[in-house]
């Protein structure tokens, strides 16, 4: 067998070879699956790999090789419509046991030339192992180690489960929770505390956002206020005293009789809280996601805002990553990761953000087109509520029963330029189960190694400690 040097230096010159082929699949499909299998160092005869012997009740399969693998060859115009054709090619894996006594294959390839499509649909049904342009091949000469005999999944170990991608660590978590309602505010209590001269209490004292804040208040601001002391020791809370001594009237007798010991000594703090929220407080904005609702709502968030515990918040404050946050793809991810409660999406940090693959690399041009199409999305959403007077809930109930026209008009301009980061045709834009499969592929081969550095364009991206911040 080849080695690996070897195997792409061929596949350089064989995608060199085919990538201006423009004919059809029948006059060369032959020729070209013979090159490939000769680039890995093996016949295509020897392996025993056959043109057209096999049948479903889809038709003839054009590439069978025993109990190992199918090929579906597509010509090279078909190459933005491989989705459509992708049924027929899973059609012929799953009739063939009743069409044929010979045993199902492990994998399948959906090739039109200049794209391919591997599937293990047997072990991972939900979308294919990979999904790549001839042009990579070269890099991604491991995608197609099934054709000289090595099973994909023995050396590569697909995950049967979206795995979490090393660098989105640090940039989402889920707001604290006080675990005490003594901590929350009315705004007359609030603006009491603020007015005073004794102590500089927007140190401590700040606007609370609930998750019913983004769903239904018409700027998705906090209407609520909380004393927050982050992870101040007593002695630094005693230099504001006011509102120390709102909470001593109001949450430590509560606290007094808590079977933790931690909240028992540390009565002044919230119940849960790493302090991990003093990465958005040096920015001049944050990303808020409702954790649960009927859909993925999103929106900008002042650094002096406490969110609660049914908020995730996401510290990156340009419009590029609000609009790939707030795209149909982001959200088909998070329906196909996240769990449901009753008919509500639930966004889990962990499951959700953390495996969520984003374009990379992008260009200039098509960030600055998702910006765009994010920004012009969020002005006339703020625009509509703000004239009628309700919340983002009602907007998108009344957007999905054809009101707001040009919202709607909006929201696929700004999923179009998505899909053009990925690569993708503009005909899955909004294509939740389709996105889903490629999102899920896409993970798998970042976490088999593929390049991928989607923040790298941001400059001065460090964390809080790093930046020298104190815990609050």
């Amino acid at each position: 067998m080849r080695s690996h040097e070897q195997i792409r230096a061929a596949l350089v010159g064989f995608v060199a070879r085919w990538q201006a082929y423009a004919g059809t699949e029948r006059s060369e499909a032959e020729t070209y699956l013979d090159e490939l299998f000769e680039c890995y160092g093996v016949s295509r005869k020897d392996r025993g790999a056959v043109f057209e012997d096999a049948h479903s009740s889809t038709g003839i399969v054009d590439l069978h090789l025993t109990a190992h693998l199918i090929v579906e060859m597509k010509a090279p115009k078909e190459t933005t419509r491989l989705v459509q054709h992708r049924k027929d090619a899973l059609e012929h894996w799953r009739d063939w046991t009743s069409v044929t006594t010979r045993r199902r294959p492990q994998f399948i390839m959906l090739c039109s030339f200049h794209r391919f499509e591997i599937w293990a649909p047997d072990a991972y049904p939900k979308a294919p192992l990979c999904d790549f342009p001839l042009a990579e091949l070269p890099d991604r000469s491991e995608s197609l180690w099934m054709l000289p005999g090595i099973s994909f999944v023995q050396a590569q170990h697909p995950p049967d489960k979206a795995q979490r991608i090393t660098l989105n660590e640090g940039k989402c978590q889920q707001g604290p929770s006080p675990m005490g309602k003594g901590f929350i505010l009315t705004t007359e209590e609030a603006r009491s505390l603020l007015d005073r001269t004794d102590a500089s209490y927007p140190d401590v004292v700040r606007p609370y956002l609930m998750g019913d804040d983004i769903a239904d208040d018409p700027a998705q601001r906090p209407r609520r206020w909380i004393i927050d002391f982050g992870l101040r020791p007593l002695e630094e809370a005693m230099r504001y005293p006011a509102a120390l001594e709102i909470l001593r009237d109001r949450v430590k007798p509560i606290r007094d009789n808590d079977r933790r010991k931690d909240r028992r000594e540390k009565w002044w703090q919230f119940g849960k809280d790493h302090g991990l929220r003093v990465r958005w407080y040096y920015l001049p904005r944050y990303i808020a996601v409702h954790v649960r609702d009927t859909r993925l709502l999103t929106t900008w968030c002042e650094p002096w805002t406490c969110p609660s515990n049914q908020i995730v918040t996401i510290t990156l404050d340009d419009d590029y990553s609000m609009g790939i946050l707030s795209s149909f793809t982001h959200g088909a991810w998070a329906w196909f990761q996240s769990s449901t409660v009753k008919d509500d999406l639930r966004y889990a940090p962990t499951s959700t953000f953390l495996t969520f693959p984003w374009p990379s690399p992008v260009t200039d041009d098509q960030r600055a087109r998702v910006a765009e199409a994010g920004r012009r999305v969020i002005a006339r959403r703020q625009e509509i509520c703000a004239e009628q007077q309700f919340g983002l809930t009602r907007l998108y109930d009344l957007v999905d029963e054809g009101a707001y026209a040009d919202l709607r008009k909006l929201h696929r301009e700004l999923d179009e330029a998505v899909a053009a980061c990925y690569g993708w045709p503009t005909a899955i834009a909004q294509d939740k189960d389709e996105i889903g499969r490629r999102l899920f592929a896409l993970n798998v081969e970042i976490a088999r190694g593929r390049g991928y550095d989607p923040f790298a364009w941001q400059a001065g991206d460090a964390s809080a400690e790093q930046l020298g911040f104190p815990a609050v």
